[in-house]
């Protein structure tokens, strides 16, 4: 369904654009000479749903990468702790393990040595890697970390605990995923339903994409159509984050 939905889109939208890019551009001339203050207003609704979708874009960027982050974890921890088993301090075995982990948790445990090589203390610098990665599993490093430090302990069996639990949660949360894949794809559908109509109405009737593309009134409809849907994608898939969280 959801492919059948992508190609109807893609295919209305180019018929739209064929269609209508003629009686658009004669639409946008008669109302530059009409009416010259609609111009400011047209550029600034062009403007407006770009600036969101890029807000939108940027936290979907943001949320993938902290799971990359996060599933990368564990292994770097298994870095750690074999670091620190051989008889290494906490600093030698990050330095260590910064060499041999993915390429971001590498540079945030290379900062860590680094600061702690410019006379920072080590809870201050796993505090500072906490405040850049607000993840679970940094903070529970962290915190056996620090633990460890300045109590004393058994460091490396700490570091392999942490390591199984986020490889646990981890799972778990691929588990909650793929059950509630049906959930996010009605979710997807429902937020691209109202742009593919719009498109398929404007490919059918060439003035529906003249009113929509070439009228201050017609780009603030679409504003507000782009608008509405985006935080109605967004309340979705928070529900969607909400039930995946409370279940890991």
């Amino acid at each position: 369904m959801t492919v059948v939905l992508c190609v109807v889109l893609v295919v209305a939208l180019v018929r739209c654009g064929a269609a209508a890019s003629r009686e658009t551009a004669r639409a946008r001339v008669r109302q530059r000479s009409s009416a010259p203050h609609d111009g400011s207003a047209g550029r600034a609704l062009h403007v407006l749903p770009l600036q969101w979708s890029d807000r939108l874009v940027g936290r979907f960027a943001s949320a993938r990468a902290a799971r990359r982050y996060e599933e990368a974890l564990p292994d770097a921890l298994d870095h750690l702790a074999a670091g620190i088993r051989a008889g290494a301090s906490v600093p030698q075995a990050l330095d260590a393990a910064a060499t041999r982990s993915d390429a971001a948790v590498g540079e945030d445990l290379a900062s860590v040595v680094a600061a702690v090589e410019q006379g920072t203390a080590l809870d201050d610098a796993l505090r500072a890697w906490c405040g850049r990665r607000p993840l679970r599993g940094v903070e529970l490093t962290a915190t056996a970390l620090d633990l460890g430090s300045r109590f004393g302990g058994r460091q490396a069996t700490a570091v392999d605990a942490v390591s199984d639990a986020v490889r646990t949660r981890l799972a778990l949360r691929r588990e909650v995923r793929a059950l509630s894949a049906q959930a996010r794809a009605s979710a997807w559908v429902m937020a691209a339903t109202p742009i593919a109509f719009a498109a398929f109405s404007a490919a059918l009737d060439p003035r529906v994409a003249t009113m929509l593309l070439g009228s201050v009134l017609g780009w603030g409809c679409l504003s507000g159509g782009i608008a509405l849907d985006a935080v109605a994608a967004v309340w979705m898939r928070r529900i969607n984050e909400s039930a995946l969280g409370a279940a890991v």
